[in-house]
């Protein structure tokens, strides 16, 4: 019995060592490429034979995502495809070792992202493996045969019974790039092995033909794709500080999204914006979001149509991002990128080894999105309503009243654009000019002479210093003047920090002054920035900026010549529960007023953020953060993707 035993054993084991000998001169073999986009995820799918252990790192500087494949080959020596996307912008393939395949997804912007593995079975017995990239920090949920890989983590997590399939080497040495056994030398970053030589080539030539790409097959068999997006926040006020005010706010936003393809996209938004309290609004807006044209090669891409073009490095505070103007109706309560308003534009880049360079046209101006008069957020907060209530003469009451707001668009609405950037070494840099119209508008005309409101405008220190002599009958008059804003940017890595920074030199900005109307000035302004993703999930993010104004004069209203100011993000992720807390922040170094937003986030549920937090303003009144300290707010936000 014992020897029958034995003898099965030694069956079995030789079985196994044959078996494994067989299969290392039988390798797998790479069948196809496809890329595709699903709602905000970005998916690379790779079909092999059959299913084969692989190994998954990044590299920095540019940013990748690595994947090697065991024991498998490609049929061309060395690939590539530029993708047109968020995120991703090239797949390149190659054979890194005899037997071993190399994956390299080239990404954009070093920004946070999360990348996910799956393997799962595929069509005619092969084996699929699909790489999802996500733009932001990802909560793992239970998956089945799903590796998770957060770049902001320091760890890796596996789906238990997958550790056999799946082998991680997190943040790679680029020196350590090619292991082969002659050790040669490594010249650039990323060199691959000759699978039927011992020379090494590069994953840069452009004359591969790139046949083992394809579209994706759900793009085969529907060419348009549609999604969308509906986010939903209330408000509720800290506390009543005012006469009058809107202490409830309710917004909702449906964004509704269609692709041919990759070159026609289509949105429309629906926008509404109601405040409630002593004096209610509800402003709606149904318009086209985002039309827009666009073509991709390696030496061009070309975006016609009504789209939102980012320029600049930094987060939040952007001085170089001059191309979009804001929608302000509810101040800086939104993230930066969602105050953004699509503009009907031309968007030209052409790539070279030497430089590559990008013009912009824009023929048609559009202000940034700021209420009059009736709101908590407005150019001139309740200023009727609470002169209506005051204790002064009906007369005067009715002057105010019929007080007008006459806009002047620009004579010349053409705004033109001129980008230059490339990498040298490690800093991804560039220059920029903008012949602009400000979105914010300059005060020409104020019906109330010799006014000298040093505190800001509002009721009660306007009565206090006026003259009824004064009080002409003419309209506040506004204009949107032109400027010239020449820009640069970097950004780069050291030491496992992200650096970034930006300077804007303006040569006339349009300031506010005591008497409640504008001049303008030359400015220069400079900010620049560091992050740092932490042991245990944390994330940190802080920038420092100053903003200078040339000759300047004490009646300009909530700046002064020389404003320095921290802004960044704290956030820490607690993935096992699907929350993440954070706090945004700006400080004003020089008049001390301050904006920070707590805010803890859920997304367990599927294609559902919940996020809940505090809007908190202060300083003093003739600051420009403190003027806004009765706005405090809490706020709840519910975002469903579709």
């Amino acid at each position: 019995m014992v020897n029958k035993k034995l003898t099965r054993t030694a069956i079995i084991i030789l079985t196994l060592f044959f078996y494994q000998k067989t299969f290392a001169f039988q390798p797998n073999t790479l069948k196809k490429i496809f890329f595709k986009k699903e709602k905000n995820i970005e998916i690379v799918s790779i079909i092999l034979k059959e299913k084969t252990p692989l190994k998954s790192f990044v590299l920095h500087n540019p940013e990748r995502i690595v994947i090697d494949i065991e024991n498998t080959i490609i049929p061309q020596i060395r690939i590539h495809k530029n993708i047109s996307s968020k995120i991703l912008k090239k797949i390149r393939t190659g054979q890194f070792k005899k037997y071993m395949a190399r994956i390299v997804l080239d990404l954009g912007r070093n920004s946070g992202y999360t990348f996910n593995i799956t393997s799962n079975k595929y069509e005619k017995n092969y084996h699929e493996i699909n790489i999802e990239i996500l733009s932001g920090k990802y909560s793992p949920k239970k998956q089945k045969n799903k590796l998770i890989f957060d770049k902001n983590l320091s760890k890796l997590i596996l789906v238990p019974g997958e550790e056999e399939t799946f082998r991680q080497e997190n943040f790679i040495d680029e020196n350590d790039l090619v292991q082969n056994k002659e050790k040669q030398p490594v010249k650039q970053s990323e060199q691959i092995e000759d699978a039927d030589s011992k020379e090494l080539v590069f994953l840069f030539d452009d004359s591969v033909p790139e046949n083992i790409f394809e579209d994706s097959p759900d793009e085969k068999k529907q060419s348009f794709s549609f999604s969308g997006e509906i986010t939903t926040r209330a408000t509720k006020d800290r506390n009543k500080s005012d006469l009058i005010e809107n202490n409830y706010s309710f917004r909702n936003k449906t964004m509704v999204e269609a692709k041919y393809k990759k070159y026609i996209t289509a949105s429309v938004l629906s926008d509404y914006l109601h405040f409630s309290s002593e004096e209610k609004t509800n402003d709606y807006n149904f318009d086209i979001n985002e039309l827009k044209f666009e073509y991709t090669s390696s030496f061009i891409s070309f975006c016609l149509g009504k789209q939102i073009v980012r320029w600049g490095k930094t987060d939040q505070i952007s001085p170089v991002d001059t191309l979009n103007p804001e929608d302000l109706r509810e101040s800086i309560t939104y993230e930066y990128e969602d105050r953004k308003i699509p503009l009907w534009m031309a968007d030209l880049k052409l790539f070279s080894r030497f430089i590559n360079i990008e013009a912009v046209y824009i023929p048609f101006f559009k202000k940034a999105k700021l209420d009059d008069f009736e709101t908590d957020w407005s150019f001139m907060p309740h200023f009727k309503k609470e002169i209506q209530k005051s204790n002064i003469p009906p007369a005067l009451k009715e002057y105010f009243k019929n007080m007008g707001i006459k806009k002047n668009d620009p004579d010349d609405e053409n705004e033109f654009g001129l980008r230059l950037f490339k990498t040298f070494g490690k800093i991804d840099t560039g220059i920029s000019w903008h012949r602009t119209n400000e979105d914010l508008p300059f005060i020409k005309n104020f019906p109330i002479k010799n006014l000298d409101v040093k505190k800001g405008l509002n009721p009660a220190t306007l009565l206090s210093s006026i003259n009824p002599a004064d009080l002409k009958n003419e309209k506040i008059e506004l204009e949107y003047k032109q400027a010239d804003i020449f820009g640069m940017e970097f950004e780069t890595t050291l030491a496992g920090l992200g650096l970034r920074g930006e300077a804007a030199l303006q040569d006339d900005e349009s300031f506010i002054t005591s008497s409640f109307t504008s001049i303008r000035r030359k400015s220069l302004i400079y900010i620049i920035g560091a992050d740092y993703n932490a042991p245990s999930n944390i994330y940190i993010n802080l920038q420092f900026s100053q903003k200078h104004i040339y000759d300047y004069i004490p009646e300009i209203l909530y700046s002064e010549k020389d404003n320095f100011s921290l802004s960044g993000k704290l956030s820490k992720d607690f993935t096992d529960i699907w929350t993440k807390i954070s706090v945004q922040y700006l400080f004003n170094l020089t008049d001390h007023s301050k904006y920070y937003c707590p805010k803890i986030e859920y997304n367990y549920f599927k294609n559902i953020n919940l996020s809940a937090g505090i809007n908190i303003f202060s300083g003093k009144k003739d600051t420009y953060i403190g003027n806004l300290r009765d706005n405090s707010q809490y706020f709840m936000d519910l975002v469903y993707f579709f």
